[in-house]
């Protein structure tokens, strides 16, 4: 994880079978509505509230990364898939597997 203002994060090596499709999901506390936000109220599920300082992703609902950093708060029109829109990354611009699918829940 390469976050401005925090340290890099690595996470172990992940075998993976170039043949086969995986289920990648990421959380992050900034991507789910607001404390307070209609689509949060009254929910029971704790997945809609997590420390606003944790991120993970999972492949095949097994964690593959944990990290606790500080997040920058979002908004729905700022998160793109696939692609980098900052000049200034240690990454490449454009993701180059193929996503064959994507959703994202609404709020």
């Amino acid at each position: 994880l390469d976050h401005w203002g925090n340290a890099l994060s690595l996470g172990p090596v992940v075998e993976i079978d170039p043949k086969s499709n995986y289920n990648i999901t990421f959380n992050l506390a900034t991507l789910n509505p607001p404390k307070g936000h209609p689509s949060s109220a009254g929910s029971k599920d704790k997945a809609n509230e997590p420390s606003q300082d944790t991120f993970q992703i999972l492949m095949n609902e097994h964690i593959v990364f944990s990290s606790t950093q500080q997040a920058y708060p979002t908004r729905p029109d700022q998160v793109v898939i696939g692609r980098n829109d900052l000049s200034a990354a240690s990454c490449r611009r454009v993701f180059s597997g193929q996503i064959l699918s994507q959703k994202r829940l609404v709020w």
